[in-house]
């Protein structure tokens, strides 16, 4: 059996994260949710999601380094 497609959901607003989360459950998707962009990188280090929804304005960090910070650990390739 394949493996749903993951989705990473990045907002510090709670009620955004839970319908987010399950629209996207509801369409057969696997999602997780994330409260700080700290966070968000740590959960990419064990899991790569295929899509990323990021709030620009989070607690910790910006949105954008949020992505920075998700791109060179997903995409990282061996040397």
């Amino acid at each position: 059996m394949d493996k749903n497609p993951t989705i990473l959901i990045v907002d510090d607003d709670p009620g955004l994260r839970k319908t987010l989360s399950d629209i996207l459950r509801a369409k057969g998707y696997a999602p997780i949710a994330a409260v700080k962009g700290k966070t968000a990188v740590n959960r990419v280090k064990k899991e790569t999601p295929a899509v990323a929804v990021i709030d620009l304005k989070l607690p910790d960090m910006n949105g954008l380094k949020v992505m920075r910070e998700i791109e060179k650990r997903a995409f990282r390739t061996e040397g």
